[in-house]
């Protein structure tokens, strides 16, 4: 959308993609926050390490040849030409008249029942809230995500400061005796984490706050007191997972470890089968 409003997608002199404030500027790689700059958003495939050519064989009756494939990508030009080739999508469908943007500026708030009434109106399948639900009680997110659903509406969002409302994810909140048995879990579980990644980023030993390895498994077992928060008194919402665990994350990058993504519906039109919360605790315990 950047780009079609602007014709600019990669910083240069007149382009300032991120942020200022929260990042210090890594000029090597022309960006200012990786999370402001595209590379978020692009799926694990393309940050696939695949930085060496490649040779292909082709085996006949008389002799083997071999045909060399040009060298491939790097890694920004992977983005690149990903991003490139989903706007090219994105414009041919507004230029065919088949997509349509009508931007608006308004509160998303129980209150403004006009608002809520014209988003209904649209009969939308598919609502992303991003983490909009992090700055709502949760009353009010499920009064304001009835208000503009229709009978086959899924929404998608993600929390990334449920901690914040849960006792137990944060290491101070345990027994100091447990501590050191926490955080070599998480320890642990940065490592296997590591080694599933190898050969998609460069590895590293892990470096971090000893509150930060101890959230990982403190935040897998406190998540259901979470959900049970957040669902309270909503008898007819469904929810569903992107994958088998609220903590699969689209891409590599995600800011927080500690973020869960997941989609609801309300009512009994649409539901998730084997890809819903009940699915998952069975798993998982």
């Amino acid at each position: 959308m950047r780009y079609e409003l602007t014709g600019a997608l990669y910083e240069d002199s007149s382009t300032t993609i991120g942020s200022i404030v929260m990042c210090i500027e890594n000029t090597s790689i022309g960006i200012k926050q990786i999370g402001d700059s595209c590379l978020q958003s692009a799926p694990t495939l393309i940050h696939l390490n695949r930085n060496q050519s490649e040779t292909s064989s082709s085996t006949s009756s008389s002799s083997a040849t071999a045909i060399s494939t040009p060298p491939a990508l790097c890694f920004l030009d992977r983005i690149r030409q990903y991003f490139e080739g989903k706007i090219a999508v994105f414009t041919r469908l507004l230029r065919k008249d088949i997509l349509h943007f009508h931007p608006q500026v308004g509160i998303i708030h129980k209150e403004n029942i006009a608002l809520l009434r014209t988003i209904q109106q649209l009969n939308p399948y598919i609502i992303s809230w991003s983490n909009v639900n992090d700055y709502m009680s949760p009353m009010d997110f499920h009064s304001c995500a009835r208000m503009i659903s229709n009978p086959d509406t899924v929404h998608y969002l993600h929390s990334c400061n449920w901690p914040t409302c849960i006792f137990g994810t944060d290491i101070y909140d345990i027994n100091e005796l447990a501590r050191g048995g926490i955080y070599q879990d998480g320890i642990q579980m940065c490592q296997y984490a590591q080694s599933i990644l190898s050969g998609f980023v460069h590895e590293t030993p892990p470096i971090g706050h000893f509150r930060t390895f101890c959230q990982l498994p403190l935040i897998r077992k406190f998540l259901d007191h979470y959900l049970h928060y957040f669902f309270a008194g909503q008898e007819d919402v469904h929810m569903g997972l992107i994958g088998v665990s609220p903590f699969i994350v689209p891409n590599p990058f995600l800011r927080s470890d500690t973020t869960i993504h997941f989609v609801i519906s309300y009512g009994n039109t649409v539901q998730f089968g084997e890809n819903s919360y009940d699915s998952y605790k069975s798993i998982n315990t």
